[in-house]
Parts: structure tokens; sequence; C-alpha cells
């Protein structure tokens, strides 16, 4: 195991794929010009301007209300999706500048990479994907919601590559399609890295695990979050720079964490899934769909899984609430809720990969 004081070995690796970095002027652009592309160029490049659009979306904003691990906690101190969202910046923007690749790119990626995720994280796509019998996964519905959802149906208007970054930032999507940029590898990476390790911390905070019952595999890694982090970093850049490219799967804190992302599934995830809560805020988000939705809405050209997806935790169980108590209600009450602002803007919105439109790009 690599101790915490040897990070400053990564001056060695400082730039060592900076020939490999995407290049901001081979973008394939946006879908639209903006009269703010020329307000601020060539003040600002686009994906620093990206990044600006992001922060400022609803769709972001809503993840502080969606879940990571917990859902409806107390402990202010346990993650939601917006913080993880931003470990995973942090550590993407620190591996793009010690390996010399596009920053910007990067943390516009890592920003927008889980702006896709529905209520519940994963238990909403397995539950979605149970009711409707057509596979809900996040990455494919992050473009889909910036493109046709944001801005009043208009859309962020953000660059292609920050876009393909968020549909192919999962193991699953990206295939090792070894012709992508580096900069996705890179999200995709720091994602795992971010989720496994503060899973862990919020675990212990939950008083779901304990110290002493964590595998020899964390141990080997350090003794706490930091350095677990700090070790997988180093290892990612000894094994980025011997292979010239973004890797971390050889070395054996790649392998250490690779064993302890296993247990986490084997201990944690599929355990969490088997819950009684659990399964209540399943039942919830079928109640939200089946019931309440389809039958207060006119959805004759809205997919009310869309229009669920774009909901935070808290909103699924009011309308589950509602409908299990059988208010009917005005739908005038519901206005304040977030999810109404989105009603007409979801009409003729899919959330499958074909429904992603990257058929601009390509002219």
């Amino acid at each position: 195991m690599k101790e915490i004081d040897e990070m400053k070995g990564v001056v060695a690796y400082r730039h060592a794929l900076r020939a490999k970095a995407f290049q901001t002027v081979y973008t394939l652009g946006r879908k639209s010009r903006e009269d703010e592309d020329l307000l601020f160029s060539p003040a600002r490049g686009p994906f620093e301007t990206d990044i600006w659009k992001i922060k400022s979306c609803k769709g972001f904003r809503a993840l502080a209300g969606k879940t990571q691990v917990f859902p409806i906690v107390q402990n202010h101190l346990v993650r939601n999706r917006l913080t993880h969202t931003l470990e995973v910046e942090t550590i993407a923007t620190l591996i793009a500048q010690v390996l010399g690749l596009n920053v910007s790119l990067t943390t516009a990626i890592a920003l927008a990479h889980d702006v896709g995720h529905a209520p519940f994280g994963h238990l909403f796509e397995r539950t979605v994907s149970e009711i409707t019998g057509a596979e809900f996964r996040h990455e494919n519905f992050g473009p889909i919601l910036l493109q046709e959802i944001e801005r009043k149906g208009q859309g962020v208007n953000i660059s292609f590559e920050v876009l393909e970054g968020v549909s192919k930032h999962s193991r699953y999507s990206r295939r090792d399609n070894l012709l992508l940029p580096l900069e996705y590898s890179v999200v995709t990476c720091s994602d795992q890295i971010a989720y496994i390790f503060s899973d862990i911390n919020d675990c212990l905070c939950e008083g779901r695990l304990r110290e002493k019952n964590l595998p020899a595999s964390v141990k080997f890694l350090g003794a706490d979050q930091r350095s677990w982090v700090n070790t997988c970093l180093l290892a990612l850049f000894e094994e980025s720079v011997d292979c010239k490219t973004v890797f971390f799967t050889r070395s054996d804190v790649a392998l250490a964490f690779e064993s302890t992302s296993q247990w986490m599934y084997k201990n944690v995830y599929y355990k969490l899934d088997k819950e009684p809560k659990r399964i209540v805020y399943g039942m919830g988000i079928k109640r939200a769909h089946l019931l309440f939705l389809k039958r207060r809405f006119d959805l004759s050209e809205i997919d009310a899984a869309v229009l669920l997806a774009t909901m935070t935790d808290s909103e699924v169980l009011v309308l589950s609430g509602l409908e299990k108590k059988g208010i009917s209600g005005d739908v005038r009450n519901l206005n304040k809720l977030g999810f109404m602002e989105r009603l007409p803007f979801v009409k003729g919105v899919g959330y499958l990969e074909k429904d992603i439109n990257f058929s601009w790009a390509k002219k």
C-alpha cells in the first residue's frame, strides 16, 4: 500500500497524458448559437460556459433532493446525489489537472454525470424498469433531460462532448471504447472511487457498518476515506502513465479497490434493496406512477416515468401519500411542487438510449 505522504510523487506524472487531451478547438459545438456565446467568448471557452450552464440548471439543483444511498435520513452529513456529484467533480478535476487532460471538459461532465438520476436512485431505475418493461438508465436520461426538458423545453444547450460524456460515464455504456476522449474515462473512474468510499463512510455514519468488520481490501488501502482516495489516485496515475491512457485495473491497489466494490455490492447494496423501508419506497414509486399520475393527469402524450424521473424523493412520497389516502384534491394544490413546472415540457419525451438526439452534432 502506498502511504499518503507519497502523494508528493504526483509531480512525476504531471501532464503525462497532455498530448492525448481533448483539444477544445475540435468540439462539435452546441445545438444552437446563443448570445451569451458571443458575449463571453473569448473570455471563457465553451466548456467553461457549459460548467456555468450546468450549475445553473434546475436538474442540477434537484440533485440535492435525490437519494445517493440512504433516502430521507435525519443526519445531514449523509450524502445526497448533489454532494456525491461535487465529490466526483473534485476527484475528476484533480486527475485531469495532474495528467494534463482537458480540465474544463472533465469538470463539466463530472458536474452533469448524474443529472439523469431519478428520485430514490437505482431503486427507481429497477422499479420503473419492472413496471414498464423498458430499462431506465440515468446515463441515458441525463442528455435527454438537458436537451429536451430544461429551460422550458428549449434545453440547456451545452457542448456535444459534455452530453456524450454524460451518456458514456458508466462502465455499462462505455464498453471500453478506446476512441472516446480520455476525459470520459476520468469521470468514470472518479465516479467509482467517489461513491464506493463515500458509501462506506455513510454506512459507518449510519451504523450500518463497523470499522472492525470492513474487509482486508479496505484496510490495505488506508486508514480512512481520505487515505483510501489518495491511495487509489496515486495508483491510477502510475497505471495511466505506464499504459499511456487513463487506466485503473491492474495494480494491487486497483485490485483491492475492485474487491472492495464487490464486497459493497454483496454486503451493502443488495442487502439494502431487501429492507422493509426500501420495499415501502418501491411501492411509493409504483403508486405515484401507476395510480396517482395516470389518474390525475392527462398523460396521453406523456410518459409517466419521465415526469416521475424529474421529481425529488419528497415529491414522489407526496404523490404516493395522496394516492394511498385516496385524496383526489384539486391539481392546483400541487402547484408548489417543482414537477408541475415540468409538466408541459415532457410531452413526447422518452428515456431510452434511442431517445437521445445527437443527430445535430453529426451534420
